[in-house]
Parts: structure tokens; C-alpha cells; sequence
């Protein structure tokens, strides 16, 4: 009887330390928007972001600004660019705190599997130097 109170305590513990915490799936960082972007927009981000996070479990990037800016490329071609002011905060003894701007290129391409793939950034500001 207490083997297979053991083995079920074991179960447990595994079972509940396989989660990434607070909602946000491993290799991404959370990123709060107030609706200002589009899902897929904020999902890239998220991605694209984690090389300027520490990696620790109160980390967010918070979305101050966006401007949306369409060029035409060619006949109905038209691509959009977003730069989007972020400020990243995280508590770990203190605070810690950095603000970045990311242009996002949503280029206008229909030959692409996924919606994420036409998708590119760069990071052209970052105050503290996090970004790697």
C-alpha cells in the first residue's frame, strides 16, 4: 500500500512540473497588447521577443505604441510595415526594465504555407542592450 501511495505521489509531482507557468508556452514570452495588434502579430512577437527577455518566470513585454504604415510595392502589391514601441518589465530581486522597437514587415506573398512565414522583424531600438 505505500508503493503505490509513493508511486502515485511521484505521478504528481512530474505531472504538475510540466508546465511552462503563467499561461505562455516554453520558447515564448507574453506579450500584452490591450488589443492593438492582430493575434498573429502578437503570437510572432512572442516568439521573436524571447531573445530579449532574461528568461525568468515575471517577464512581459507590454505594447505602448503601434503605427501601421502600407507601401505599394507593384500592380496590387502591397506590404505592410508595423513598428511597435514595447517596454519589457520583469521582477526578480528588483525591477528590471528596457524599452524596444520592433519593425514587423508583413509582406503581401499568397505562395506561403503558414501566415507566420511571410512575417519578418528587426529590432531597431533597444535602451538597455538585452536583445541579443
Amino acid at each position: 500500500m505505500k508503493k503505490i501511495g509513493l508511486i502515485l505521489g511521484l505521478l504528481l509531482l512530474i505531472v504538475s512540473n510540466s508546465y511552462a507557468g503563467h499561461g505562455v508556452e516554453r520558447g515564448m514570452v507574453e506579450i500584452k497588447d490591450q488589443g492593438k495588434l492582430e493575434s498573429i502579430i502578437s503570437k510572432f512577437l512572442s516568439k521573436k521577443l524571447r531573445s530579449c527577455a532574461l528568461g525568468i518566470s515575471n517577464e512581459s513585454f507590454t505594447v505602448e505604441s503601434v503605427k501601421v504604415e502600407n507601401v505599394r510595392v507593384d500592380q496590387g502589391i502591397i506590404d505592410t510595415y508595423y513598428t511597435i514601441d514595447l517596454s519589457y518589465d520583469a521582477f526578480k530581486q528588483d525591477m528590471i526594465s528596457n524599452d524596444v522597437t520592433v519593425k514587423v514587415l508583413d509582406a503581401d506573398f499568397d505562395n506561403w504555407r503558414d501566415y507566420e512565414e511571410k512575417l519578418s522583424s528587426e529590432i531597431s531600438f533597444d535602451r538597455n542592450g538585452l536583445c541579443k
